[in-house]
């Protein structure tokens, strides 16, 4: 079994998974770099500089549209040497909560290439029950991380290096998520486990307000869950009437077929007159039934001062 440190561009392995190349100085790690969909050894007993530049050829400044790797092709680059697939607790990759939402899906994305999910294309080779994610970006969300390690002074220079080099360009990225600040530097790499289901759950946690948020399956089971329809539907049925009441024609020119009201002895939808039967409070000063030019409390009523 071969570590794996599966990131979406080539820089990032730089930039949080140092400590883990320390780790496994004696042994090949293999990178899997989804922007370039592609992959790379790094041979056991290089110094962390040497293993860093054999990166260098795969850092692409740009490609910030380009389309992700689905689970298939990730699987794919892990069997690509039967050798080199991971075995439990030796997958690193992103957390699906980064707030850097590509990052945060390619984590996903490697999670459910090798986690045994219902729906997964896993090969039953890559079923692992959980990847080591780095925490990463994540402003939004307190981790607790199975793992902190410091680097040394020398491995921090390492860093730097790399980035001045080879990646110089992200330095000044008008791309918020590529941009290299200095806390997207740590001294202090953290990494949690999560499971298949723990991963779908951060992903869509953190998706939950932008475009991917479909991309997930369901965890919370809004779209099955029977309180949530009724809800829903409920909700739909009070503000139809109030937008576009019926019988009225919309700007098409389209008339909106009316319906009988409930206070009516029909069977509609509920309109505005039901406010005060469903506990509305009614505006200060106005009685049941009080309209302009009359007395109070009959039609047309008003109080005028003396």
């Amino acid at each position: 079994m071969t570590a794996v440190i599966a990131v979406l561009h080539a820089e990032d392995v730089a930039l949080e998974f140092v400590s883990v190349l320390r780790d496994h100085a004696d042994e090949d790690v293999l990178v899997i770099v989804g922007q370039a969909r592609a992959s790379v050894t790094l041979p056991a007993g290089l110094s962390l500089r040497e293993r860093l530049e054999l990166l260098g050829p795969l850092v692409e400044p740009g490609g910030n549209t380009a389309e992700l790797p689905v689970p298939a092709d990730v699987a794919a680059l892990l069997v690509e040497a039967p050798a080199s697939a991971p075995g439990p607790g030796e997958l690193w990759t992103h957390s699906p909560a980064d707030h850097r939402i590509r990052r945060a899906r390619f984590g996903w994305i490697v999670s459910r290439a090798v986690s045994p999910f219902p729906g997964s294309s896993s090969p039953p080779s890559l079923s692992l029950p959980a990847v080591t994610c780095s925490v990463g970006d994540n402003p939004f969300l307190q981790t607790i991380p199975g793992t902190a390690a410091a680097i040394t002074g020398a491995e921090a220079e390492a860093k730097i290096d790399f980035i001045n080099r080879r990646a110089g360009e992200l330095l000044r990225s008008r791309v918020a998520d590529r941009l290299v600040t200095t806390d997207r530097v740590p001294a202090v790499e953290r990494f949690f486990t999560a499971s298949a289901e723990q991963a779908n759950r951060l992903y869509a946690l953190i998706s939950s307000l932008g475009d991917d948020a479909a991309v997930a399956d369901d965890p919370w089971e809004f779209g099955r869950s029977a309180y949530e329809a009724a809800r829903l539907d409920a909700t739909a049925a009070w503000d139809r009437p109030l937008v576009l009441p019926a019988g009225r024609a919309d700007r098409g020119g389209r008339g909106v077929p009316g319906r009988a009201h409930p206070a009516a002895g029909g069977e509609g939808l509920p309109g505005p007159g039901d406010r005060a039967q469903r506990g509305f409070p009614r505006p200060p000063g106005r009685a049941g039934g009080a309209g302009r030019g009359g007395a109070p409390g009959q039609p047309g009523g008003s109080r005028r001062p003396r």
